[in-house]
């Protein structure tokens, strides 16, 4: 069976700022805690509700870029439009007794390796939402 890197990237809302694990960001996986250790106080953020976590999705690119939810895409099938990564739980869940990665908005297209493969990331909906207009 394959494992996939669990990992997560953080939008920072009240500096609109992104945080990438490379940048030291660190989650507890026991508390869950964020720290990131170039802010005057690492070990604590105000609020949660200032902080919204991204999952990568264990996926990459054509370009071998690192896929997130949130992440805008250019996808070979749906090429006149950017579409968007996000969990798709329910909708799988309902249909196929499975969870995974789906388009935002889409009620019948999962998101895999293959279509992937077919892929390349823009931007995300928080540094660059105008792609989406």
């Amino acid at each position: 069976m394959n494992q996939r890197e669990i990992k997560f990237r953080v939008w920072l809302k009240n500096r609109d700022e992104m945080v990438y694990k490379g940048d030291g960001l660190y989650i507890d996986g026991f508390t869950g805690d964020i720290y990131i250790p170039h802010f005057e106080n690492p070990n604590q953020l105000d609020k949660m509700d200032d902080v919204i976590l991204m999952q990568f999705t264990g996926l990459k690119d054509k370009n071998g870029k690192e896929i997130y939810e949130g992440d805008i895409l250019m996808i070979e099938k749906y090429s006149d439009k950017p579409q968007v990564i996000e969990w798709g739980e329910q909708f799988f869940e309902s249909f196929y007794g499975m969870t995974g990665w789906k388009i935002k908005d889409s009620i019948n297209y999962g998101f895999d390796s293959i279509e992937a493969k077919k892929s390349e990331v823009i931007g995300n909906i928080f540094e660059s939402p105008e792609l989406l207009k």
